[in-house]
């Protein structure tokens, strides 16, 4: 799951991630991230972004989340692109 938050006039200050087994990554702006849980969320984000998927910034509507009983997937782009598992919740 993700939230953003912004200032009061509407300028992205920072985001958020977190996911059912109870890590989260807080990032603002400036740079600065907060991880804290089982699972590094920021490092799988810029592992990702430094893939060779990425040829310029991606739009958040290029990523797709696919949830079943089984689990959480989240994809970037069409068809055979990169994408990582999230646990499912228990």
């Amino acid at each position: 799951m993700s939230c953003s938050w912004k200032d009061p006039g509407g300028t992205l200050e920072s985001v958020g991630l977190w996911t059912p087994d109870g890590s989260t990554a807080t990032v603002h702006v400036s740079g600065a991230v907060r991880q804290c849980g089982p699972r590094r969320l920021w490092d799988v984000v810029e592992k990702l972004a430094e893939s060779e998927s990425f040829t310029s910034t991606p739009d958040l509507e290029d990523f797709q989340l696919m949830i079943s009983p089984a689990g959480q997937v989240v994809s970037y782009g069409a068809g055979g692109g990169p994408s990582w598992a999230l646990p499912a919740i228990p």
